[in-house]
C-alpha cells in the first residue's frame, strides 16, 4: 500500500504526465525500428550486388578458361606455342596473375611462369574437387608454390583423347580488393571477402571488428548461418555492428558488408536527444516537487532502516531500528523489526541445546579480546566429556541430551564476570573464557569446577563411575599469541594431554620459550614434555 506523502505526490504527478511520455517514446522507438529495419534492407542489398560484381568476375574467369581450352595450340599442352599463348592471354586480363595447364596426374605441363612447369598440383583439395566433380571451382586462399603468395585458383577440367586436362588461372588478390573499395565506395561502413576456411580475400575497413584480419575472417564465419542472410556483431565493448552477407556463386566465399549500429541511428539519436531532453525536464519537476515531502516522510526513514538492517546483516546484533523517525507505518515496522532482531540475536548467538554461548559467539567474543585487550591475559579452557559416546549409546539422545544440560550449566556458572563467556564448542566439548586470569588461576578455577562435575554423581553406564571431565587450559596475551587458533590449539594440545594420562584432570599448557612449550597437572605433579 502506498503510504507515504512523497510516494503518492510521484505517483500523482506521473500519472499526469506518463500519456506524454508513452508517445514521446513511442515515437523514438518507431524510428529507431524504421532506421533500423531500412539498414538491414540495405546491408542485405549491398551484399548481394557485392556478391554479383565479385560473381562476374568469377564468371569472366570461367568464360576465359572455356576460350582457352578450344584454342588447338593451348589443347596441345606439349606445343612450343603453349607458355606464348597463355602469356598473352594473362597479360590482357589484369586480374589474371597467372595461368596454366595439368595433366591427368596433376602435373603443371604449361605455365606462364616457366618455373610452375613440372610442379604437381594433385594434393590440392581444389584439383580433386574439380576432377571428382567435373565442374569448375574456385580454390579458398593458398599460398601458391610459385610465387609463395596466397592467392586464389579457377580450375575447369576437360575430357580430351580420352584424358582429363585441368585449365587453370591464377587470380590476383588485389583485384577483388578492388573490387570491394568500388563496392563500398558509396558505403558508410565495412566490406569484407572471406572464404570458408577464414582467410581474408579482400577487405575495406572504415570500423573493424576489434580483432586481426585473421580473427576477423573466423569471427564473421560463426555469424553467417546461410549462404546469404542478415548477423548482428555485438562485441562486450564497442558498437555493435549490423552485417549483411552473401555467397559468391562458384565459391566458399562470402561478402559481408557491415554497417555500424552508431551510423545508423545517428539521425535517430540526434531526435531522441531532443525529445529526452523535454523528458528530462519534466521528469526534474516531478523530482524536485515529491523530494521535499518524500523525504521527510518516507526516504528518511527507509534509509535509517536499511543502515540498521546492514549493520544487523554485519553481525552487530545489538544495533535497533528508529522507532520514533517517519509516519505511523514506520513507526509500527521499526517496532516489529527491533522485536524480531532481538529475537534473532537470541536464536543466532545461543545454542539450542544448552543455552550456553555457541561457536559463532565464541569466535566473535575472542576476535573482540584479542582486538580490544592485547596485554591483557586470556584463560582458555577446551572442556571434553569423558566417555560420553558410551554414555549416549547405552542411555539414549535424550539422556545424553539432559546430561549435556547439566553440566552446561555447571560451567555457566564458572563465567562470573561480565566479561567470562561459557560457550558450546561442538559435540560434547565446552568452552570457558576467563579474560584477566593466569593459567595457574585458571588451573585452580578449573579444578573446582572438575570436582564439581564429578560429585554431581550422574552415573555412567554399568557402574564405571560418575560422569567426569578432561579439561585442557591456556593463559597467553593476545599481543604473545595474536593468531587466535594457535591459543585454541594450545588449549587443545593441554585437553589431549590430560585424556591421554587418564582423563578426569586437568592440565594446562605453558610457554617457557616460544618453541618449547610444557604442559602441567593440576593439582601439580612433575613436569610432562607436550607432545609436539
Amino acid at each position: 500500500m502506498i503510504s507515504g506523502f512523497r510516494t503518492r505526490l510521484m505517483a500523482l504527478l506521473l500519472l499526469a504526465v506518463a500519456p506524454v511520455f508513452g508517445v514521446q517514446f513511442w515515437e523514438i522507438w518507431q524510428q529507431r525500428e524504421n532506421a533500423l529495419a531500412e539498414a538491414k534492407e540495405r546491408a542485405v542489398f549491398l551484399a548481394r550486388q557485392a556478391a554479383i560484381r565479385q560473381a562476374d568476375l568469377i564468371g569472366d574467369t570461367r568464360a576465359l578458361l572455356n576460350i582457352v581450352k578450344s584454342i588447338p595450340a593451348i589443347r596441345d599442352f606439349e606445343g612450343p606455342d603453349c607458355e606464348t599463348y597463355l602469356r598473352g592471354i594473362a597479360d590482357a586480363r589484369p586480374w589474371i596473375q597467372n595461368m596454366g595447364i595439368a595433366d591427368a596426374d596433376g602435373i603443371i605441363r604449361c605455365s606462364v611462369t616457366p618455373d610452375g612447369v613440372g610442379i604437381s598440383i594433385a594434393d590440392r583439395t581444389y584439383y580433386r574437387r574439380a576432377v571428382s566433380r567435373h565442374t569448375f571451382v574456385v580454390s579458398d586462399v593458398l599460398i601458391g608454390r610459385v610465387s609463395r603468395r596466397p592467392t586464389v585458383v579457377a580450375a575447369l577440367p576437360s575430357q580430351e583423347s580420352g584424358r582429363t586436362v585441368m585449365y587453370l588461372a591464377t587470380l590476383k588478390l588485389s583485384w577483388i580488393e578492388d573490387l570491394a573499395v568500388r563496392v563500398a565506395a558509396d558505403l558508410n561502413g565495412d566490406i569484407f571477402v572471406v572464404d570458408l576456411t577464414g582467410q581474408m580475400l579482400a577487405s575495406h575497413i572504415r570500423f573493424g571488428v576489434n580483432a586481426s584480419i585473421r580473427e576477423t575472417g573466423n569471427i564473421l564465419n560463426e555469424l553467417a548461418s546461410d549462404r546469404e542472410g542478415l548477423a548482428i556483431f555485438a562485441p562486450d565493448q564497442g558498437n555493435a555492428i549490423l552485417f549483411g552477407y552473401a555467397t559468391i556463386p562458384d565459391t566458399t566465399a562470402r561478402i559481408f558488408v557491415g554497417i555500424p549500429y552508431a551510423t545508423i541511428l545517428n539521425s535517430v539519436h540526434l531526435q531522441t536527444r531532443n525529445g529526452l531532453r523535454d523528458l528530462a525536464i519534466a521528469f526534474v519537476v516531478i523530482l524536485v516537487l515529491a523530494w521535499v515531502g518524500g523525504e521527510i516522510l518516507l526516504i528518511g526513514p527507509i534509509r535509517s532502516l536499511d543502515v540498521t538492517t546492514r549493520k544487523i546483516a554485519g553481525g552487530d546484533y545489538g544495533t535497533r531500528a528508529d522507532e520514533s523517525r517517519g509516519p505511523a507505518e514506520f513507526r509500527r515496522l521499526g517496532q516489529t523489526f527491533n522485536r524480531m532482531v532481538s529475537r534473532l540475536e537470541t536464536l543466532a548467538d545461543a545454542d539450542p541445546l544448552t543455552g550456553l554461548a555457541n561457536r559463532r559467539q565464541l569466535d566473535r567474543r575472542l576476535g573482540q579480546l584479542w582486538k580490544q585487550k592485547p596485554n591483557t591475559p586470556v584463560a582458555i579452557a577446551m572442556i571434553d566429556v569423558d566417555h560420553f559416546k558410551h554414555f549416549n549409546d547405552h542411555y539414549g539422545h535424550l539422556r545424553g541430551d539432559e546430561c549435556l544440560r547439566t553440566l552446561a550449566a555447571v560451567i555457566r556458572s564458572r563465567a562470573r564476570r561480565a566479561d567470562d563467556l561459557a560457550a558450546r564448542y561442538g559435540g560434547e566439548e565446552f568452552t570457558l573464557v576467563v579474560p584477566g586470569m593466569s593459567g595457574e588461576e585458571m588451573s585452580r578455577h578449573c579444578e573446582n569446577l572438575r570436582a564439581t562435575i564429578e560429585g554431581l554423581a550422574i552415573q555412567r553406564p554399568e557402574g564405571a563411575g560418575p560422569v567426569t571431565v578432561s579439561i585442557g587450559i591456556v593463559s597467553t596475551t593476545p599481543s604473545e599469541t595474536p593468531d587466535i587458533n594457535r591459543a585454541i590449539r594450545k588449549a587443545d594440545e593441554a585437553l589431549y594431554a590430560a585424556k591421554g594420562a587418564g582423563r578426569n584432570r586437568v592440565y594446562t599448557h605453558e610457554e617457557r620459550e616460544p618453541e618449547h612449550a610444557q604442559l602441567s597437572h593440576w593439582p601439580p605433579t612433575p613436569r610432562l614434555q607436550a607432545l609436539d
